[in-house]
């Protein structure tokens, strides 16, 4: 099994032969505003383990990202520049 998560906040798993098992967009957000979103890390965790009857597994995806509205120092050039 293969894991990618994309800038996009898509995750897809493949298969060993690399075939499209599903895919799920975690973070819908349109195209025009992703330089609103600073991702700071993220991280990919697969596991054997069911969390329900009939699953195969476990993803969980991680991410820490800021919002330019509430970065520190965007506030702090943006109300510089107001003076």
């Amino acid at each position: 099994m293969i894991i990618v998560l994309y800038d996009d906040w898509t995750v897809n798993c493949y298969d060993n032969h690399l075939q499209l098992l599903w895919s799920q967009v975690l973070f819908d957000v349109k195209h025009s505003e992703w330089h609103r979103y600073n991702v700071r890390t993220a991280g990919l965790l697969i596991s054997p383990h069911n969390l329900a009857s009939g699953d195969n597994g476990t993803v969980v995806v991680t991410a820490s990202f800021v919002h330019s509205d509430h970065n520190i120092r965007f506030a702090i050039r943006h109300f510089s520049c107001i003076e």
